[in-house]
């Protein structure tokens, strides 16, 4: 038997979704599946149990160590990485002792914090001898620097893909896939699916209730999780701008000053400290499934203005199986498949006077019409379990 181990070193939201399916799916495929996670015995193990036989799931709690502070001028993100490889190797040849058996792959479910400029393939097939494969969730180079070199360089972020030792690349954007295999040298570039957990909302969900209430009729547009990069600035701009008859705003999910600096930080705090009327806030973690989505079925509008994104968005993918209507940037791969699927409106994330007229569109002229239902199915099923299942087979069939 095929023996794989899993690994991603962080926890909640997209990487609790994506460990559950990438862990079944391997299990389904009849592989041994060792995983390298945190907080398995609650987010993994109790779901995996009644989604699939655990006799061939062997779990190792795993948590990434702290940042090496060793300055050695450019080297120095390299250094940290690939400490980071070793600490998985560490871990990996002790399951192989105790267990009795030799991984054959390692599958990196979160590729980006393991990759870095000038990790030489030749110094990482040293420190890691393993094959491996991963999931490169923001290959955000491709995107914002379209005349880069056409071959991955020494000095660039996916140099370490080149490595031999590498089987193959798992990326969520299907407009650079054919451009990123020829930049690696023809590796194997598989475009996985953004999927989403489907699950069905929590009846009498306190806060679904709670929004609904305070909303009193109006269109309630929101956003889970808050940080800039999602567009809080923007958000808390509309909020402030627009009509409060109309619209109701719900602020969820926890919040991160990641990025913010001392007077975005300010506006926040008094943003929050003016209680507006029109607004809601949950300042807490919201766990992913029939909790999360039935806060997320409470609105009318996701909003999804995100800042500078150049990535794909499982947001979208919820979305769509819920069938709400949303409000995206116009840039990039969200922008991209919002007006390619017609699942809501695109706009100019930086202007907030285009974002409000943009979402009064949304609210004016979309309707439950059958061909935006058919649209948002046409969506989701690409983006579905089954699809993914599919992706792994590519992947995985030939190694």
């Amino acid at each position: 038997m095929q023996v794989i181990a899993l690994v991603d070193p962080y926890t909640g939201g997209h990487h609790t979704t994506f460990i559950r399916q990438f862990a079944k799916i391997l299990l389904d495929m009849n592989l041994k599946v060792i995983v390298l996670h945190q907080n398995m015995q609650v987010d993994l193990v109790p779901w995996i149990q009644k989604e699939s036989n655990v006799d061939n799931l062997t779990c190792i709690e795993y948590e990434m160590g702290e940042d090496s502070h060793l300055s050695i001028g450019f080297l120095s993100n390299a250094y940290t990485v690939l400490k980071r490889w070793m600490e998985v190797k560490k871990l990996l040849k002790k399951v192989e002792r105790i267990e009795k058996f030799k991984i054959d792959v390692v599958f990196f479910a979160w590729l980006d914090s393991f990759l870095a400029n000038y990790l030489h393939p030749s110094l990482l097939n040293l420190a890691f001898p393993y094959p491996w494969i991963g999931l490169y969730f923001h290959p955000r180079h491709l995107r914002l620097l379209p005349n880069m070199n056409k071959k991955a360089g020494t000095s660039e972020i996916d140099i370490a893909l080149t490595s031999s030792a590498c089987l193959g690349v798992a990326i969520h954007d299907r407009g650079i896939d054919k451009m990123f295999s020829a930049r690696l040298g023809g590796k194997n570039v598989i475009v996985f699916p953004e999927t989403a957990d489907g699950t069905e909302p929590e009846a009498r969900n306190t806060l679904s209730l709670e929004i609904r209430k305070n909303a009193n009729g109006r269109t309630v547009v929101g956003m889970i999780g808050l940080m800039k990069q999602q567009g809080l600035l923007s958000f808390i701009k509309i909020a402030k701008k627009s009509s409060s008859d109309k619209y109701f705003y719900v602020f969820a999910g926890r919040f991160s000053s990641r990025d913010m600096n001392d007077a975005e930080m300010l506006e926040w705090e008094q943003f929050l400290e003016s209680k507006p009327e029109n607004c809601f806030f949950y300042l807490e973690s919201i766990p992913e499934g029939a909790q999360y989505n039935a806060v997320f079925t409470a609105l009318d509008i996701p909003y999804l203005v995100y800042d500078n994104f150049t990535s794909s968005s499982n947001r979208l993918t919820k979305a769509a199986i819920f069938q709400k209507p949303v409000i995206v940037s116009d840039s990039f791969l969200v922008g991209e498949d919002v007006r390619r699927f017609h699942l809501g409106v695109t706009t100019d994330e930086k202007n907030v006077d285009s974002i409000l007229i943009d979402l009064e569109k949304l609210r004016t002229e979309w309707g439950p019409k059958e061909i935006a239902k058919a649209r948002f199915r046409k969506y989701a099923e690409l983006n579905s379990f089954e699809n993914l299942e599919t992706s792994f087979h590519h992947l995985l069939d030939d190694k």
